[in-house]
């Protein structure tokens, strides 16, 4: 249970419904009087593993369609109670109630929290082995690569965000018999097209033509006959025809989508036109060529992602290095971004951001450098989220209020170092007037 999380405590809505799906854990509780059972009976059984399994159904269906507090809170509700029960069944529910938290926290505008909330669903889907050849959970594992792609595309590292969205690709083609004789065919197609479409655009607006390319080509191919996929693909492949220099082949192209659709020309149009988050890679190369190889040291180049090497590149922040460099990595992203001028915006935000991932899965995976060396590492830690606090409350105050209260709970830890550390002391004392001078979100 991460310690960090501001929802927890929230109170739920007395009235939320009881739903059926036809999940494995569902079917063992089939038996059990859902419809006589209210939320608050079930939860007066703590020690009943059918009445916590029921409850925690209860609450992840019942979240959908609360406001969006609500919703989180029923979620995280359901997250602990299915972390309380045993076996590969409620593990793959944990993982599921994860990538519906980090929806709605994308939702609701906690971007700092979705990204976190979904690279923990990935990972436990790794952990279950989704990604085996006959794995039961290989096609929700593929639709949290889905919405992991998303989040991170909009908080995220876009290089992160096109690995999962390959991710997805791949899932989806390994179970294409499955698909194609399911009665969810078409949500399970749709969900495969997507992620195309996110690989697609993000491949060509990070210069990788070739791979845009083939995407292209492949959504082309699989596209229904009814419906527009294909053409949206086509309209895709001859925008990025034309930006790698093929006029001929992209006007020949054009014509016929013109033809058929000009919406959907106009629309891959804009979407290419459009400027994407800035990278990290990018980001690390900007700030060392603005301050030098001794503010930004090579090593850090080990948590960059390469989305070039499909197969290889990680597609969350959990999987970008190895863990004995990601906070003091994430302590040198902080340190550039600092020492940036106020003009670079954008790229000292995308320093700390990444830099607060970074420290959250360090503090969530308990890597002994960031718990040993605290008081450095977590002083860096709530300058960064201090400063992106502050950055973000004018143009997005969901984001500023979710950023914040990071900010408290590192505060809560660091408060002890401050006692003995300058640096902390600092830090702290910075960091806590601020949070003092705003309500709580």
């Amino acid at each position: 249970m991460r310690w960090l999380d501001r929802h927890r405590q929230r109170k739920l809505d007395r009235s939320i419904p009881a739903t059926r799906n036809s999940r494995e854990e569902d079917e063992e509780s089939a038996d059990f009087s859902d419809g006589q059972e209210t939320i608050e009976s079930l939860r007066a059984r703590p020690g009943d593993p059918r009445a916590v399994r029921t409850l925690a159904r209860r609450l992840r269906d019942g979240a959908v369609g609360l406001p969006p507090a609500g919703t989180i809170a029923a979620l995280e509700e359901s997250e602990r109670l299915y972390m309380s029960l045993p076996g590969d069944t409620a593990v793959a529910a944990l993982a599921d109630v994860r990538c519906r938290k980090g929806q709605a926290q994308a939702s609701a505008g906690l971007g700092a929290s979705a990204v976190l909330t979904m690279d923990e669903s990935l990972s436990v889907y790794d952990a279950l082995g989704a990604n085996r050849p006959h794995s039961p959970y290989s096609l929700d594992y593929a639709h949290a690569f889905l919405i992991n792609a998303g989040i991170l595309r909009r908080y995220g590292d876009p290089d992160l965000a096109v690995a999962s969205a390959d991710g997805a690709i791949r899932q989806y083609l390994h179970r294409r018999d499955e698909i194609n004789s399911s009665l969810r065919q078409a949500v399970h197609i749709g969900r495969f097209h997507q992620a195309l479409a996110i690989a697609s655009e993000l491949h060509a607006a990070g210069g990788r033509f070739g791979l845009a390319h083939q995407v292209d080509a492949m959504a082309i191919e699989g596209a229904p006959r009814a419906g527009d996929m294909a053409v949206r693909a086509r309209a895709r492949k001859a925008v990025h025809l034309r930006a790698d220099g093929r006029a001929r082949e992209a006007d020949e192209l054009s014509r016929h989508v013109h033809a058929s659709s000009p919406k959907a020309l106009a629309e891959a149009e804009d979407v290419f036109a459009r400027s994407e988050r800035l990278t990290l890679r990018q980001a690390v190369g900007q700030a060392r060529s603005a301050l030098g190889e001794q503010a930004v040291p090579p090593p850090l180049d080990a948590l960059l992602t390469d989305p070039s090497q499909v197969l290889e590149a990680g597609w969350c922040v959990s999987l970008r290095g190895p863990e004995d460099v990601m906070a003091t990595g994430a302590s040198h992203l902080v340190r550039a971004s600092l020492a940036l001028p106020d003009g670079a915006g954008e790229l000292r935000r995308t320093l700390a951001l990444e830099a607060h991932y970074l420290f959250a899965v360090a503090s969530l995976e308990q890597v002994p450098d960031l718990r040993h060396r605290f008081g450095s590492h977590g002083s860096d830690w709530a300058r960064a989220l201090l400063w992106l606090t502050r950055s973000a409350r004018d143009g997005d105050a969901a984001l500023a209020d979710d950023l914040a209260g990071w900010l408290r709970g590192v505060l809560l830890r660091l408060r002890p170092y401050a006692l003995v550390d300058a640096e902390a002391q600092t830090a702290f004392e910075e960091g806590n007037r601020f949070v003092l001078s705003r309500p709580e979100g």
